[in-house]
């Protein structure tokens, strides 16, 4: 994406993050500082393709934790380019992010997934919903507060943590009556977005996630098989199903702060 195309889309963007929360709005408190943390972003990642979508979700999450602006950008570069095997997320073609949609696809399909097996006997993908999930961090899917406890865990492991984390979620599938009673896309859809978009604890997803086997070592071995495989899924669906505009909400309260996560890691950042 050229520089003046990004500065578009960065602008679009803007009032798009966080709607509910009053400091992103034109004006607010953190509307300026999240201007010049996605353009420092974009600038830092011009080489592969500039501002993409999802990142103003990652930003603003990190604007909210930190409240502060070189602090954010420093964790926003971490998070959009230095954390491990981030690359190729953010380029012109989403490479990286799109070729582990096919990753997730064969983890699911080795099966102990019975749930998510039955619904895509019913014709629904998990690359579906993975592209959405993968790009912006699940941070515009779950909840803001779980948001925050995910990228706590993935700020020290990167991708495989995302892997982790996502077939963690969909383990819990089976446990969901409203899931189990799909009969259908549209039911499937619905109670996958309204499933997801309510996990205000997922510290016991976060456990059933740090157990799954996947390491660096199995993503790399993984990345080769499915681009061996097949070229990466289109994006198929809009993403827009697969999640509760409710996810998008964010809670800035020092008590949320406080519980949530990320201040952990961020806390170290600032010493």
């Amino acid at each position: 994406m050229s520089k003046t195309n990004s500065t578009r889309a960065i602008k679009k963007d803007l009032l798009r993050t966080f709607p509910t929360n009053a400091r992103f709005h034109c004006g607010g408190a953190l509307y300026s500082a999240l201007h010049n943390v996605l353009t420092a972003a974009s600038h830092e990642l011009r080489g592969t393709g500039g501002y993409c979508q999802s990142m103003n979700f990652i930003a603003g999450a990190l604007l909210i934790a930190t409240e502060d602006e070189a602090v954010s950008y420093a964790y926003m570069k971490h998070f959009a380019a230095g954390a491990p095997y981030n690359a190729g997320y953010y380029d012109q073609m989403l490479s990286n992010c799109r070729l582990d949609q096919t990753v997730l696809r064969r983890q699911v399909e080795a099966g102990g997934y019975p749930e998510v097996a039955r619904l895509m006997g019913l014709g629904v993908r998990v690359e579906d919903f993975a592209l959405r999930w993968f790009m912006c961090l699940v941070i515009s899917v779950v909840p803001f507060r779980s948001a925050l406890h995910f990228l706590d865990c993935y700020a020290t492991r990167g991708i495989p943590f995302l892997f982790q984390f996502t077939l963690s979620i969909l383990h819990s599938f089976a446990h969901v009556p409203a899931i189990r009673a799909a009969h259908d896309f549209a039911d499937a859809s619905a109670a996958v977005g309204a499933y997801v978009s309510s996990l205000t604890d997922v510290s016991g997803i976060i456990a059933h996630a740090l157990s799954i086997p996947f390491t660096a070592a199995d993503l790399t071995r993984e990345r080769a098989a499915a681009a061996a495989a097949a070229p990466p899924p289109d994006a198929g669906p809009p993403a827009e199903a697969w999640a509760s505009p409710a996810s998008q909400q964010s809670d800035a309260s020092p008590a949320t702060k406080a519980q949530g996560g990320l201040g952990r890691f961020i806390g170290r950042g600032k010493k």
